[in-house]
């Protein structure tokens, strides 16, 4: 359960609606006038009382107590398969599935679906050989405004690939796919596995921005950059041993069911303090919002 409150947290602060659903749907409400004489020329009023809803609105900063500090927040670097580096990039780097926290079952983040053999985004043809077609978001965008792209899961795979065969960078799952072709699109990318299998599902946990990575010294060109983000918040500062800041993306593009941005928080803050007893002693004065002190569960 260590990281299991952080990550419940996250979800609400950034996905607390169905990201599929998107904006509820306006209601339509029908008009109909009467020139009917009326029956009573008694008229009763009804006075009635709106309650403000209760509780806090949308805004302020969480702020969460870990005594992990990330070597890396790059989660293709060495280290970066450090649980609490996987616990901050949910917060900001785009992802083509996620995990329903109630059902456990794969939904899609960036994508329209998660490609199945029931909504025809997988196929196996009579060669033995599997297709997996992803539909990404027409909505989808990086936080420079750039639209999440097909270009973008084709070139995470060219470095998932060359992750997998180091030895120094952790492995991405991409290994056991083996790919004998792709087809990139604006909003679509397309790739045929020489037989089927389930490891398609594991792919692309992670995606990359390849108009802002493509040509540097990866993974080198990802720590330098500008920590570009395609989730609910955007990296603002990052002291080693000290703390995180989050800042909320401007250009993210998922909204509640009401029609209201995601996320709801301005921001999110990990201060990573090692001392059981300080984090303790940090929550109980109200320092912090969040805690998940060692050892874990």
């Amino acid at each position: 359960m260590a990281g299991g409150v952080a990550v419940a947290l996250m979800v609400a602060a950034c996905t607390s609606a169905d990201p599929d659903r998107g904006a509820a749907a306006p209601s339509t409400l029908a008009t109909t006038s009467s020139t009917a004489a009326p029956t009573s020329t008694t008229s009763s009023s009804t006075t009635t009382t709106t309650r403000a809803p209760s509780g806090p609105g949308p805004g302020g900063i969480a702020i969460i107590a870990d005594d992990q500090s990330p070597p890396t927040l790059n989660p293709w670097a060495p280290g970066g398969d450090n649980f609490i580096v996987w616990i901050i990039a949910q917060a900001w780097i785009p992802r083509a599935w996620d995990v329903d926290a109630t059902t456990l079952e794969l939904i899609p983040d960036v994508l329209v679906e998660v490609p199945r053999v029931s909504n025809g985004g997988v196929e196996v043809t009579d060669d033995g050989r599997m297709t997996v077609r992803y539909r990404i978001r027409d909505e989808a965008r990086w936080s420079d405004g750039t639209p999440i792209s097909g270009d973008d899961f084709a070139y995470t795979l060219v470095v998932g690939l060359a992750a997998d065969a180091s030895d120094d960078i952790p492995d991405q799952e991409y290994e056991e796919l083996d790919i004998v072709d792709t087809e990139v699109g604006d909003k679509t990318f397309t790739m045929t596995l020489r037989r089927p299998t389930i490891a398609y599902e594991q792919a692309f946990e992670w995606l990359l921005p390849a108009h802002a990575l493509r040509g540097t010294d990866f993974p080198v060109g990802f720590e330098e950059g500008a920590w570009l983000a395609g989730g609910p918040f955007v990296i603002d500062e990052f002291e080693p041993f000290d703390r995180l800041t989050l800042v909320r993306n401007d250009e993210y593009w998922k909204v509640d069911d009401g029609g209201q941005p995601l996320p709801y928080l301005d921001g999110v803050e990990f201060d990573f303090i090692p001392e059981t007893e300080e984090i303790i002693r940090a929550f109980r004065a109200r320092e912090v919002d969040v805690i998940q002190p060692p050892p874990s569960v």
